[in-house]
């Protein structure tokens, strides 16, 4: 299924921890959960709007722990969204919430309202980092949710973060290739973003903790990019585009383009060998702007490299493809 959402943002509600990363009012822009009858109203426009492809979009909950809030409003959000799923109406419910609010009851009801994916925040499968965040919960812990929702027959998508106090490279690569081997095909990834009022936000103040630069999350998110797509898992967001926009750390308005942007040159970069010749690369008209980089970054790096490269528009090549002239490498052939 195309993956397009109407998003509905609940944050903090029932959310039993305030982990040290986190202000969901900030990172949503939004400073008050919304009510079932602001959900039907929304959903009510949503319906008539002739540019949505209604069989391919689920409604979404986002921003809360879903699962987690008072069982009468998350019932009544849920018969609110279930009267515009089905047939000739929205595909279905996507929710969001955290791996220690989950259990078979639980799902039980889920299903009954037609949830048919869940997005689980574990941002990280190492025991140091979780304990490190005050997440609440271990690494063991989300991985028996994990499960249990694939046990169950719901689609598994998995939240992680790069950044974290305790993280490393290692670790990030780690949590990226558990989330493979569970068989999850849908992931977000979110490096770490300093916000204000938050106890990271403390620690960053006090010296006690380091963020990612821009290039170090660039570098990482790149390579989780290309472990997930080489291994069928589908990307459907990098980066966190927050309403404050942070105070410190890998903030990016086109973070996402700029790991795309850097994917392309470790690609093109691995396939060169003569620095005596000239190469010419064909990319999709598309995508064009993303080999070429943000500030012409890419064509900088080639030239330091001591490679002398052209990027030019394809019509003929699929978007995110490249062909490489002269040597005739392509990664359509890899």
């Amino acid at each position: 299924m195309k993956h397009s959402n109407i998003s509905i943002f609940i944050p903090h509600l029932g959310c039993p921890f305030n982990c040290i990363f986190c202000d969901q009012y900030k990172i949503t822009g939004s400073d008050s959960a919304v009510t079932p009858s602001d959900v039907y109203n929304l959903l009510s426009k949503a319906e008539v709007n002739e540019k949505l492809s209604k069989k391919d979009t689920q409604i979404a909950f986002f921003g809360g722990s879903f699962t987690a809030i008072d069982k009468t409003l998350m019932l009544s959000y849920l018969e609110t969204a279930y009267e515009f799923t089905g047939a000739g109406k929205f595909h279905s419910i996507r929710i969001s919430t955290r791996p220690d609010c989950i259990d078979e009851d639980t799902l039980d009801i889920l299903a009954k309202f037609n949830v048919k994916t869940i997005e689980l925040g574990i941002q990280s499968f190492d025991d140091e980092v979780l304990k490190a965040s005050k997440r609440g919960y271990t690494a063991d812990t989300a991985l028996k949710s994990c499960r249990l929702i694939q046990d169950r027959g719901f689609e598994l998508g998995i939240q992680m973060m790069c950044g974290l106090p305790q993280d490393t490279h290692q670790k990030d690569i780690q949590t990226a290739n558990k989330i493979i081997e569970l068989g999850c095909k849908q992931v977000r990834i979110y490096p770490v973003v300093v916000i204000e009022g938050t106890e990271l936000c403390r620690l960053y103040r006090q010296g006690v903790y380091t963020p990612l630069s821009v290039d170090e999350a660039v570098n990482i998110c790149s390579e989780l990019y290309s472990l997930f797509c080489g291994n069928d898992v589908t990307i459907l967001k990098i980066g966190l585009h927050t309403a404050s926009g942070g105070i410190a750390g890998p903030f990016h308005p086109a973070f996402g383009e700029l790991v795309r942007s850097q994917v392309f040159f470790n690609e093109v970069i691995a396939c060169l060998k003569d620095k005596n010749d000239s190469y010419t690369v064909k990319v999709a008209p598309s995508f064009v702007s993303t080999a070429v980089g943000n500030g012409k970054r890419n064509t900088d790096l080639f030239k330091s490299r001591g490679f002398n490269i052209k990027i030019t528009a394809d019509p003929s090549v699929i978007h995110g493809k490249w062909k490489l002239i002269k040597k005739q490498y392509s990664n359509t052939d890899l």
